[in-house]
């Protein structure tokens, strides 16, 4: 599924990164840096995609 509102797209993506990055970086650091480059392009579906691989 793909969210075409950049504004509904942006406030999802900060709330799923904010919960998602305390969870995984307690659990791997390394996935930091993915984390990361996540929040540049702003997508938390492709933080999701990081996180099934």
């Amino acid at each position: 599924m793909e969210i075409h509102s950049y504004d509904l797209h942006k406030l999802f993506s900060e709330t799923v990164l904010n919960f998602t990055t305390n969870a995984i970086t307690k659990r791997n650091p390394s996935f930091r840096l993915s984390v990361e480059i996540v929040k540049r392009v702003s997508s938390g579906w492709r933080l999701r995609i990081y996180k099934r691989r």
